[in-house]
């Protein structure tokens, strides 16, 4: 399986100059744990995530700009690339995204929710009177005998 299969193509972005505090709005309205920095051209200078903005935030009422608060130069993976290396990107780094690179530009993002719904099938639908708990459903497909 390829990075392609399970990435987020043209995900919200922020760039060098904006705002900390504009770049919070976005990472609430998206409900994104982190935002990938781009330049005007479109290519991948840094990432900036939930923490290192409530730090800014908390740090300076009306903080700099992104640039000063995110992770420069980070590790980011091709379309082609096999699913093992954002695993590994993922792990290394501790990282909430891992960017999709093509032709030096961003393409997509991969994060870890992004693998779980794509690996995890469950039948919220089963057959239970009432309504299931996101616990009883996820036991139920974890110990359903495999058919086939």
């Amino acid at each position: 399986m390829l990075v392609s299969d399970v990435m987020r193509p043209h995900p919200g972005t922020a760039r060098p100059h904006h705002p900390v505090r504009a770049v919070a709005a976005l990472v609430l309205d998206q409900q994104v744990v982190a935002v990938p920095v781009v330049t005007a051209e479109g290519e991948l200078c840094g990432i900036v995530d939930e923490t290192r903005l409530v730090r800014a935030l908390t740090a300076d009422p009306e903080p700099a700009v992104v640039c000063e608060v995110m992770v420069p130069a980070p590790r980011r993976v091709a379309p082609d690339d096999d699913l093992e290396t954002v695993v590994e990107a993922l792990a290394d780094r501790a990282a909430p995204l891992v960017p999709v690179v093509e032709n030096g530009r961003l393409v997509g993002v991969v994060t870890a929710r992004d693998l779980l719904r794509r690996f995890v099938r469950v039948d919220w639908t089963a057959e239970v009177p009432g309504r299931l708990s996101v616990y009883d459903a996820v036991t139920r497909a974890l110990t359903a005998t495999p058919t086939g």
